[in-house]
């Protein structure tokens, strides 16, 4: 039953992913004719994924972040994004067991791991916020950094999980195409 999905959620489902696909674009700055008030953009999508992001987690429509008070607009474009904490591996498997790491060492036992906060917050719906003005003023500052310095002392050795992965995924390829042309 939880696997079934209805075709009209299949149909929103795949919109938001391409939707999301362009968000992520750095050729877009501001979008046209105010629909940076109604839409999300790459602007804001910006400010989710700069630290200390928290901020601006809308897929599609902005308007929700606006009105609960978790919006915050771009006033300086910079190259700078990233965990707060940054973990110093490229291994993909421990990229994605950093979050689970973090919440084992919140010493609240395993009910407060799951329901602590990692953030301040306060519950807030005004929809005066949704008629906030966005400031035109926009600079652009791509230029003059910050720059991670992720290459510089990080572990750029793979687990062995990771490298068992890419020995399967690649003998699965492998096999395919000799089966494609009966090798």
């Amino acid at each position: 039953f939880f696997f079934f999905f209805f075709p009209s959620m299949q149909f929103f489902h795949r919109l938001t992913g391409r939707y999301q696909f362009w968000i992520h674009t750095d050729l877009v700055g501001r979008l046209p004719l105010g629909l940076e008030y109604i839409l999300n953009s790459p602007m804001a999508h910006r400010m989710h994924h700069r630290p200390p992001g928290n901020c601006n987690y809308a897929g599609v429509l902005i308007i929700w972040d606006r009105l609960f008070g978790t919006y915050v607009e771009e006033k300086i474009r910079q190259d700078y994004y990233g965990l707060a904490r940054q973990p110093w591996t490229f291994d993909p498997f421990a990229l994605n067991v950093h979050h689970f790491e973090t919440m084992r060492n919140i010493q609240k036992g395993w009910f407060g791991r799951l329901t602590t906060r990692r953030v301040p917050w306060k519950w807030v719906c005004d929809p005066r916020l949704l008629t906030k003005s966005i400031s035109p003023d926009y600079v652009d500052e791509r230029h003059k950094g910050p720059k991670r310095k992720k290459w510089h002392g990080c572990d750029q050795s793979l687990s062995g999980i990771t490298l068992a992965g890419l020995f399967i995924i690649c003998a699965t390829a492998l096999g395919m195409v000799c089966m494609h042309f009966k090798w």
